[in-house]
């Protein structure tokens, strides 16, 4: 292994042992008072353009942008695909016009704003940085 590899991989160890990094789990999550329960599957199909409801109100997924560290957790863990297959998937979608894309947002700050603000919306935040009394936990995913 290369110097510049072993360095590059001590940075990465520092970097996920400092604190707000230490996560133990990212957390599929709605606003509190919703009534949402939904399997791996359905999130997954939800997350690949599905319509699903749950009492009348239409669900809503929330992506965090392209290259966030949690949409690669959540990308790998629960969708079990690669961002690169996933924008292949939205390619397809978009020209054939089948399906549409989740909204993206812009940061782990914006996202807990729309989740609080926007009825039925749904989406991934590590458990460390959310208040818990504040949002109804969906699915849990575990992080190494």
């Amino acid at each position: 292994m290369g110097l510049l590899m072993q360095r590059c991989i001590v940075v990465l160890c520092l970097l996920f042992t400092l604190p707000g990094y230490a996560v133990t789990e990212l957390l599929v999550v709605s606003a509190k008072g919703s009534k949402i329960e939904l399997s791996r599957q359905q999130i997954k199909q939800l997350y690949l353009g599905a319509r699903l409801s749950v009492d009348g109100v239409n669900l809503k997924p929330l992506v965090l942008p392209v290259g966030n560290r949690w949409r690669m957790v959540f990308n790998t863990k629960v969708m079990g695909l690669s961002e690169a297959r996933i924008q292949s998937y939205w390619a397809q979608m978009k020209f054939t016009g089948r399906r549409e894309e989740p909204n993206e947002v812009e940061s782990v700050k914006s996202l807990t704003e729309a989740l609080l603000n926007e009825a039925g919306s749904l989406g991934y935040l590590p458990k460390e940085q959310i208040d818990l009394n504040r949002f109804h936990v969906i699915y849990r995913i575990q992080v190494e």
